[in-house]
This record gives structure tokens, sequence and C-alpha cells, in this order.
């Protein structure tokens, strides 16, 4: 949002805030047993189970990149590290 406040001349009103890398659901479910190996996850209709899906692809980042000038700084694993690592140090 800072980024889009301090822009001028905007071609685009909405971006794709995102990885620019598709996360599929499998993975964010490896991800998360990985860093909570105890946790528990249950996915429900309508977004389960988690198996990948060949027709979904990473949300085009170009535009935010070109006119706002924006660069992931996580991948899908390193935000749910740092969050969990957050969390941790908030107790």
């Amino acid at each position: 949002a800072a980024l889009a406040l301090k822009a001028d001349g905007l071609q685009d009103a909405v971006f794709n805030i995102a990885t620019g890398v598709l996360t599929d659901l499998a993975e964010l479910v490896a991800t998360v047993r990985q860093l909570i190996p105890n946790a528990s996850i249950v996915i429900e209709e309508p977004y389960g189970p988690a198996v990948e899906d060949p027709t979904l692809f990473p949300m085009d980042i170009s535009c935010a990149r070109a006119q706002l000038g924006y660069e992931p700084l996580y991948t899908a694993h390193a935000g749910f590290k740092d969050y969990k690592e957050y969390v941790e140090r908030a107790h």
C-alpha cells in the first residue's frame, strides 16, 4: 500500500501483491507441518482435499513490479516461518 501511495502516474488501480510463484494448498500444508510438526490440519470443502490442480497458475505481479517497484520479500514458506517466529517471540 505504501508503494501505491507514493507512486505517480499509475496506469492501473488494482495490483496483485503476491510472490509470483504458485504455491498450492498441498505445499502450504507441508510447510505448516514442517514448521509445526504436531499441527492438526483439517481441510474441508470447498477447498479440500490438498491435491495438485494443473489449472492453477501464479498471480501475475508484473504490473506491481513495473509501476510500483514492488518485489516480494518472502516466499510462502519464509512468510510462514517468519510469522511463526514472530508469534513465538510475542508469547
